[in-house]
């Protein structure tokens, strides 16, 4: 299978390219806008809907392991099969094809969040408690349709080498958070950890590949397109 220009992930950005340009998309994990941005939650499973309508999203999400052979080809494996495909442009926006070169520098910041479950009730309206570097948000428990059940999230963006340090670990998110709504509500919240998840920012930086843009600049969010098809789409869709 030739393809002239494929889109490699399925970020926010890499959607809009392809559903604006009408290229065909391939990803291995989606990655959905934080969780605290509704609206570009939206606009990313909108750009979905598009490109899996109009036939764009390849391989579904079947796709296990992305491949780099030599320039212009790759090798797609499935749950099924292999694949070997081959592409005049591929537009890598998210980690994830493997057998590229060494990167000549790593992504150095990531995205830390430290999800914690608030022991007990919380009656106090707060949805976000927010300082220098860091935000906490308080959300709706899924272990209670009450709402006065709240559970909270902290999200700080940090460098990855900090990540070790004891400063930065799950005990010390810990008591830091302790530290911050006590302050906030004026009374100590009984919280336990209930998981960390660390989520890197940005493409490592690797040297000039033949027939590979990997795509840092953020790309216009707008419901435009190329694409014919697509167009119509968007259009039956607004109608």
């Amino acid at each position: 299978m030739h393809y002239g220009n494929l889109v490699f992930g399925a970020t926010l950005d890499s959607l809009f390219f392809a559903k604006k340009n009408g290229y065909p998309l391939v990803y291995i994990s989606p990655k959905h806008p934080p969780f605290y941005q509704e609206q570009k939650i939206e606009m990313w499973e909108g750009a979905y809907f598009l490109l899996s309508l109009s036939g764009k999203i390849l391989f579904t999400d079947k796709i296990k392991r992305f491949k780099y052979m030599s320039t212009g080809s790759y090798s797609v494996l499935t749950e099924r099969k292999t694949y070997d495909i081959t592409c005049d442009n591929l537009f890598i926006f998210d980690e994830g094809v493997t057998s590229l070169p060494q990167p000549c520098s790593d992504n150095e910041l990531v995205r830390v969040y430290d999800y914690m479950n608030i022991r007990g009730t919380l009656s106090e309206e707060c949805s976000l408690i927010s300082g220098a570097g860091y935000n906490i948000y308080i959300l709706n428990s899924t272990r209670s349709r009450r709402p006065d059940v709240k559970d909270l999230c902290l999200v700080r963006e940090i460098n990855k080498k900090q990540l070790s340090d004891e400063s930065n670990s799950e005990l010390f998110s810990r008591f830091f958070v302790e530290q911050e709504t006590e302050a906030h509500f004026g009374r100590p919240l009984r919280i336990e950890v209930e998981k960390r998840v660390v989520e890197n920012i940005g493409l490592p930086t690797y040297p000039k590949i033949k027939g590979i843009k990997f795509v840092k600049d953020e790309i216009s969010l707008d419901w435009t397109s190329e694409d014919e098809y697509i167009r119509k789409l968007i259009g039956g869709l607004i109608a």
